[in-house]
């Protein structure tokens, strides 16, 4: 099975997800279902949830779009991946 939820095990690498709450594509609670199951199995998963947003909300909106930017940025200076 490819199914990254059915693939949860200790050990895997950090997962940081950005989803819409309205994601028609994957449900919202899969995913919070899937954070939980990496949490209990001892990995990193953090779930930027931007609400009431649809599977591609980064571009059905500017509000979408701003959140998007502003969390993978996050994401990435935390990590210390910026250049700056």
């Amino acid at each position: 099975n490819c199914s990254p939820y059915d693939n949860v095990r200790p050990g895997l690498v950090p997962m940081y997800i950005i989803q819409g709450t309205a994601d028609e594509i994957l449900p919202h609670k899969y995913t919070v279902e899937f954070v939980d199951r990496m949490d209990a199995a001892g990995n990193k998963a953090v779930l930027y949830p931007f609400e009431n947003g649809t599977h591609n909300f980064y571009y059905q909106s500017p509000e979408g779009e701003k959140f998007w930017k502003e969390t993978f940025f996050s994401i990435v200076r935390n990590l210390g991946w910026d250049s700056e």
